[in-house]
């Protein structure tokens, strides 16, 4: 299939800009092979990376995506595009036995591993925040 006359590809012989249906079917070959591996090679990593770590493909992550509804399984929110880490959620595994658990924005994913996944440290924070609240916070006053 020869590509449309408006795409155009800069000729290695002469140097000029010419429509691709003046190059040989293999050179256009190579162009639409190139152009599609622009477009998917993000989508092959991400497969390849979720498959390496977590045993999963990018088509289980999009299903467990589309049952929290594109939301964090802790705190309910979307994930931040604060940097190319956050623009997705991250898979949340079990460091013991690699089961994998939900999908978690960076900041609970986060938190829980400061946490060390521990449901007794979690209970402690949570106590130590119950305790220690606004009302029960007595101020420190410094004197310079």
């Amino acid at each position: 299939m020869q590509g449309n006359s408006t795409t155009k590809a800069i000729c290695h012989g002469c140097g000029q800009l010419k429509p691709i249906t003046d190059f040989p079917v293999a050179a256009t070959r190579r162009k639409r092979t190139r152009e599609w591996n622009a477009k998917h090679s993000k989508t092959k990593t991400l497969n390849r990376n979720l498959v390496r770590s977590f045993g999963i493909t990018l088509e289980e992550y999009n299903a467990m995506l589309v049952a929290q509804d594109g939301l964090c399984a802790i705190c309910g929110q979307p994930p931040t595009n604060t940097s190319p880490k956050n623009w997705r959620l991250h898979v949340d595994h079990c460091h013991t036995c690699s089961g994998i658990r939900m999908l978690l924005c960076s900041t609970c994913n986060n938190g829980l591993g400061c946490f060390k996944d521990s449901p007794e440290l979690l209970r402690k924070a949570i106590d130590y925040l119950a305790k220690h609240t606004h009302v029960n916070v007595t101020p420190i006053y410094r004197t310079s």
